[in-house]
């Protein structure tokens, strides 16, 4: 009898497991991403969600990235709100980054992380 207590409380176990899995997943955990300008001027961030982040020369902000809100675009304008460039960013992209991203001259750059981390 112990033996088939043990398998069912492995079986409740496990499926509890899978199932706080399975919600974890889709209840779109939340991140901070941190932002940092990397150009000479001062940019505004504008996400497709509504997030807008005015960046300082060689400063940081946080944005909050969720994964269902994923692929997005990301707009730079200067303070004037002249477009400086967009571009679609993948949350996959995000965190393999780390969160963890600049806005460059023409782009959004992505740190390479160095071998074995």
């Amino acid at each position: 009898m112990p033996l088939v207590g043990g398998m069912v409380a492995f079986v409740v176990v496990t499926l509890g497991l899978i199932l706080w899995l399975m919600v974890g997943e889709s209840t779109g955990k939340q991140r901070g991403l941190v932002v940092t300008n990397l150009r000479e001027t001062e940019v505004v961030l504008t996400f497709d969600d509504g997030q807008t982040r005015r960046i300082k020369p060689g400063n940081s902000e946080t944005l909050v990235a969720t994964k269902a809100d994923f692929p997005q675009k990301m707009r730079v304008t200067d303070t004037e709100g002249r477009v400086l460039f967009e571009q679609s960013v993948e949350y996959q992209a995000l965190s393999d980054a780390e969160f963890r991203i600049a806005v460059g001259e023409d782009r959004i750059v992505f740190p390479v992380k160095p071998p074995g981390s």
